[in-house]
């Protein structure tokens, strides 16, 4: 049985869901945010439980580490985490006050997903706070790209085999099935996507990154003028020069955003704004979202 959970789910109610089943009757896995939990569910199947801390309408890099969510983690036999820094701003206090040596960094049920994947947007050189809020190891966003999915999933495998490995069949049996499916998707995806390659785009984060080098979109530039930080009038000023001169085709950015600069910056080129699912739906497969975030796309450059 696969559990998802918000975080307004009560206290009790929470408890009820993990002390019905022994720990060696199925995994307890904590995930911290949906795109994530969206893997691991199809990989745990029937032979884990699964609950996500963050609520998918939040930003996964401000999320309230509320106490209620300390349970969970207390009682869990695995954490997994997005990791290059995205939770680093909340994760930590839950952690602490989480007890569970288990799920601490370096522990046998601490995974994160982005030792399965190659990181793109290292920076080069010293890093500091006035080049706003970087992460040191890379673009934390990587399952825009569904290549990245299906290695998360063989990872994930791997280590939910080291956890229970009297289940080692079925975790990578469902792993294998996933890559399959989700492969089979990617060249269908991709057929669709050619509408867009070369087209310029314009996104407010760096959070679309993997997608946009995984769709041959040309990054035009960003709404912010440092990641975390709001633009300037000048910056705006400059990125409605460059959108106009690259002739930026899609304006886009996820819900938790601001809309104002964007929507400035899209009427003076003449272009809608994109809206686009930043994590799936609680319990939404995630072959679902893709196909949600690939239709967004199409649907703005048209």
């Amino acid at each position: 049985m696969s559990i998802n959970r918000s975080l307004t789910l009560p206290l009790a109610a929470l408890l009820s869901l993990w002390s019905a089943a022994p720990a060696a009757h199925a995994l307890k896995i904590v995930a911290t945010v949906e795109d994530v939990a969206s893997i691991a569910r199809e990989v745990l199947g029937k032979d884990g439980e699964l609950i996500t801390l963050a609520n998918p309408s939040q930003d996964p890099h401000f999320v309230d580490p509320r106490p209620s969510l300390l349970l969970p983690l207390s009682r869990a036999d695995a954490l997994l985490v997005v990791g290059l820094e995205l939770e680093v701003g909340w994760l930590p206090t839950l952690l602490k006050g989480a007890r569970n040596g288990n799920i601490q960094l370096g522990g046998a049920g601490y995974i994160d997903a982005s030792s399965f994947i190659m990181p793109t947007d290292v920076p080069t050189g010293p890093v500091d706070r006035s080049q706003g809020d970087i992460h040191p190891r890379g673009n934390p966003h990587y399952l825009k790209d569904p290549h990245n999915a299906v290695l998360v999933a063989n990872g994930l495998a791997e280590r939910f085999v080291s956890l229970d490995p009297e289940r080692a069949d079925a975790f990578r049996k469902r792993a294998a099935d996933f890559a399959k499916a989700i492969e089979g998707r990617i060249k269908a995806w991709e057929t669709r996507l050619a509408v867009l390659k070369g087209k310029g785009l314009v996104s407010y984060h760096k959070s679309l990154n993997y997608f946009a080098r995984w769709a041959q979109l040309d990054q035009v530039g960003y709404v912010e003028s440092k990641p975390g930080i709001p633009p300037s009038p000048q910056h705006m000023v400059q990125l409605i020069a460059l959108g106009r001169a690259r002739k930026a085709a899609v304006f886009a950015t996820e819900s938790w955003f601001p809309t104002a600069q964007i929507e400035f910056a899209a009427e003076k080129c003449g272009r809608p704004v994109t809206a686009v699912p930043g994590l799936p739906r609680s319990n939404q497969p995630y072959a679902d979202h893709i196909e949600d975030v690939v239709a967004a796309f199409i649907k703005g450059a048209s």
